[in-house]
C-alpha cells in the first residue's frame, strides 16, 4: 500500500530519524518563532526546536547530561557542527518540498564538511564524538540514494485546501492576472509603522528613498509589464531597503530577499560565480513572476504579501484554521503581522512626500548597456578596455561574485555603463593570449580529495565542484581531468585613483642579464615588502618595480616570484641573500604541476613564473625538465 504524496515528506522525516525545521520563504529561526499550530513539518521538528543552548566550554561530548540525544551532544560539545547538522537539517526539508538541486548541494556540502571535521583529531578523539559523525555520513549515504534511486517531484502535489478560490500548484504557470489594484488600507497596525517612518525611523527611510530611485525605473518597467499594481515597488523597499548585497539571517539575499531554492524555481542562478538573487534586473523579473503566482493563488493582494514574507503554505494553513481570508483576522508569525502594514505604510509615505517633508536625493542612477561576453574576462580588464573604474563595473553587476565574467556560460550579459557596449564588445574580440583568463587542468591522482586540490590552487572547492559540474565530491576517480579555476597570477590590477590600470604581466617579463650579472628570483614571503627585500637583496626598490613590470601603486603577495639582477656567475642562478637553491626536477610519469609544487612546497604558479615557456594547460611528459627554487 502506498502512502498518500501528501504525507510523503513528513514520513520521510520520520524516517530518517531526525527533525528537520522547515524552512519557507524568510521563516525566522524556529528557536525564536514557533507556532504550535503550523503545518505538519514544522511540529514534527521538535528535535531542531528544542535544542539545548549551545557554548564554547560544555565540557567533553561524553559529560554531556545523558538525558540529552547524541545529536544535542554533539552540537553542545562542539558548536561548529552546527553548520554541518544544518546543511542536513536543510537537505532533509528540501527533499521534502521535492526540491533536489538545492537537496543534492546542501548534501554536496554537507559531505566536504564532514571530512573536514573527520580529519580534525581534537575532535574526533572522543568515541561519542566519532560516533556522531558516523552517524551523519550513514544518513547522508541515505539522502543520497534516494536522489539518485528516483525524482521526488510527485511530491509536489496540488494542496487540499478548505476555500475553492484557494488553488495551489507549487510548480505552476502563471495565471491571468486581473486589473485589480492593490488597495492601501489605513487602520491602527498601519498607522503604527506610518507614525515610525515619518518618526524615528525617518532617516532610514530617507536613505530608503535615496537608494530605490536609482532602480525605480527598473521595478516600475517590470510591475508594469507583469500587469502587477506599482505600489509593489515599496515590496522592495520593506524587504532590503533597495539594497541588492542586503542578506538576512535566514540566508535571504538581494532586493527581494529570495533564499535559494526559490531563487532557482524562478530561474536565478545561484553558484560559486554569480548571485543573480543581487541582480536587480534578473531578480526583479523573477519577483513579479513569484508574486504573480501568488496572487494566482490567493486572488488577494494582502495574502499574496503576507505569502511572500512567509511562504504560501504557512498562510493557506493560516486561512484554514482562521475560516477566514482577512488577513487582519489570521494568527500569523509576529513578522508577517507587521509585514503587510509596514509596505503599506511605506507606500502610504511615498505617495505623500511632501506632506511629511519627505525630498528625494537620488544616488548614482542605475543606467547601462548589456554586453554578452562568451568567455571568463578579468572584470579589471573589462573596466580597463572600456574606459571606467572597476568600482563602477561592480556597482552594476553586484551579482558577479568573483574577479572574472562566470567561464561555464556559452554568453553571459554584463552590464556595462551606457555607450560603451560597442567598443568593448571589439576591443574584447582583440585580446591578445596574455590578457585571456586561462583555467588549469588537473589530472586527479588515487587518494586526492578537493580539498587537497582546492588548497594547492588557491582556489575552493565550491568553484572546483561548480566548473566541473562535480555531484559526488567523494567519488573522485583517478586519472579524471578537472579545470581549476584560478586566479591569473598578478594579472589586471584594480584601477588606481586616477583610473589608470597598473597592469603587471602574468609571468615575469624578458629580463636582459648584462655581462657580469646573473639573474636570479625570490620568492615573496608572508609579511614581505618591496622596501623589505629591497635591503634584504640589496638592490634598489625601483630596480626590482622595473625588473618585474610593477609600479609604485602594486601589491606583491606570498609565494610570488620576483626576478632581479645580482653581481656573480652567467646564467638564471639562485639568491644566495634569499638562501634560495636552485634545482631542475626531471618530470616522471604522472607528475603533474600540482604534485611536482607539493613536493617541493612551493606552488603552480611559482612554477609558471620560473618556467616561461610553460602555462597552466601544458600537459607533462616524462623527461621534462623544470626549473625551480628552494630554500635549501
Amino acid at each position: 500500500m502506498s502512502a498518500s504524496p501528501r504525507i510523503l515528506p513528513l514520513l520521510l522525516l520520520f524516517a530518517l530519524g531526525v527533525g528537520a525545521c522547515a524552512r519557507h520563504e524568510q521563516v525566522p529561526p524556529p528557536s525564536t518563532e514557533v507556532d504550535d499550530e503550523a503545518p505538519g513539518l514544522v511540529t514534527a521538528a521538535t528535535d531542531s526546536v528544542t535544542s539545548p543552548g549551545l557554548t564554547a566550554d560544555s565540557g567533553t561530548l561524553e559529560e554531556q547530561p545523558a538525558e540529552w540525544s547524541l545529536r544535542d551532544r554533539a552540537l553542545a560539545f562542539k558548536p561548529d557542527l552546527q553548520a554541518l547538522q544544518g546543511d542536513y537539517d536543510e537537505a532533509v526539508h528540501y527533499i521534502a518540498q521535492g526540491d533536489l538541486l538545492s537537496a543534492q548541494e546542501m548534501i554536496d556540502h554537507a559531505v566536504l564538511t564532514l571530512a573536514d571535521a573527520q580529519s580534525d583529531s581534537a575532535l574526533t578523539a572522543g568515541g561519542l564524538a566519532r560516533l556522531y559523525l558516523t552517524s551523519l555520513q550513514n544518513r547522508l549515504d541515505r539522502l543520497q540514494e534516494i536522489l539518485d534511486e528516483e525524482s521526488l517531484m510527485h511530491f509536489a502535489a496540488p494542496l487540499e485546501v478548505a476555500d475553492d478560490s484557494l488553488v495551489a500548484l507549487w510548480y505552476g504557470g502563471l495565471p491571468d492576472m486581473p486589473s485589480r489594484p492593490l488597495r492601501l488600507e489605513r487602520n491602527a497596525r498601519v498607522d503604527k509603522w506610518v507614525d515610525y517612518f515619518t518618526g524615528n525611523g525617518r532617516k532610514v527611510f530617507q536613505e530608503w528613498l535615496n537608494r530605490g530611485e536609482a532602480y525605480r525605473d527598473v521595478i516600475e518597467s517590470a510591475l508594469e509589464r507583469y500587469e502587477l499594481p506599482p505600489e509593489l515597488y515599496y515590496l522592495a523597499m520593506i524587504e532590503s531597503g533597495f539594497k541588492p548585497t542586503a542578506r538576512s539571517s535566514a540566508g535571504a539575499v538581494g532586493p527581494w530577499q529570495f533564499i535559494r531554492g526559490t531563487a532557482r524555481r524562478y530561474g536565478l542562478s545561484v553558484d560559486y560565480w554569480v548571485d543573480e538573487r543581487r541582480d536587480v534586473v534578473r531578480s526583479t523579473e523573477a519577483a513579479c513572476q513569484y508574486l504573480s503566482h501568488l496572487y494566482g493563488i490567493f486572488q488577494d493582494w494582502n495574502l499574496a504579501m503576507a505569502a511572500y514574507n512567509t511562504g504560501e503554505f504557512r498562510v493557506q494553513a493560516s486561512v484554514r484554521r482562521a475560516g477566514s481570508r482577512d488577513f487582519w483576522q489570521l494568527r500569523l508569525p509576529r513578522q508577517t503581522q507587521d509585514y503587510v502594514p509596514k509596505m503599506m505604510a511605506a507606500a502610504w509615505v511615498g505617495a505623500h512626500l511632501d506632506e511629511h517633508g519627505f525630498a528625494v536625493q537620488p544616488e548614482s542612477p542605475f543606467t547601462y548597456e548589456e554586453l554578452e561576453i562568451d568567455e571568463a574576462v578579468d572584470l579589471a580588464l573589462i573596466a580597463k578596455k572600456g574606459g571606467f573604474r572597476k568600482a563602477e563595473l561592480e556597482r552594476l553587476n553586484p551579482h558577479l561574485l568573483r574577479w572574472c565574467t562566470p567561464p561555464d556560460r556559452p554568453a553571459y550579459a554584463v552590464h556595462v555603463p551606457p555607450g560603451r557596449s560597442g567598443s568593448l564588445r571589439t576591443a574584447l574580440a582583440q585580446l591578445s593570449n596574455d590578457e585571456r583568463v586561462s583555467f588549469a587542468r588537473h589530472r586527479v591522482r588515487k587518494g586526492e580529495t578537493l580539498y587537497e586540490i582546492a588548497k594547492g590552487y588557491g582556489t575552493t572547492v565550491q568553484a572546483i565542484i561548480d566548473r566541473n559540474g562535480i555531484r559526488n565530491p567523494r567519488s573522485l576517480r583517478a586519472g579524471s581531468v578537472l579545470t581549476i579555476p584560478t586566479h591569473p597570477d598578478r594579472g589586471w590590477q584594480e584601477p588606481t585613483s586616477n583610473g589608470v590600470a597598473a597592469s603587471a604581466a602574468k609571468v615575469l617579463p624578458p629580463l636582459d642579464v648584462p655581462g657580469g650579472q646573473s639573474k636570479s628570483f625570490y620568492t615573496v614571503r608572508k609579511g614581505d615588502n618591496l622596501s623589505a627585500i629591497s635591503r634584504r637583496l640589496d638592490v634598489p626598490v625601483r630596480n626590482l618595480q622595473r625588473w618585474n613590470g610593477l609600479g609604485r601603486s602594486s601589491r606583491i603577495y606570498p609565494n610570488q616570484v620576483l626576478q632581479y639582477l645580482s653581481s656573480g656567475g652567467d646564467g638564471e642562478t639562485a639568491s644566495t641573500a634569499a638562501a634560495n637553491v636552485r634545482r631542475v626536477h626531471v618530470v616522471t610519469q604522472g607528475e603533474s604541476l600540482y604534485s611536482i609544487s607539493r613536493r617541493y612546497g612551493t606552488t603552480v604558479q611559482a612554477l609558471l613564473g620560473w618556467n616561461r615557456e610553460i602555462t597552466q594547460e601544458t600537459v607533462l611528459h616524462p623527461g621534462d625538465r623544470l626549473v625551480l627554487y628552494t630554500d635549501s
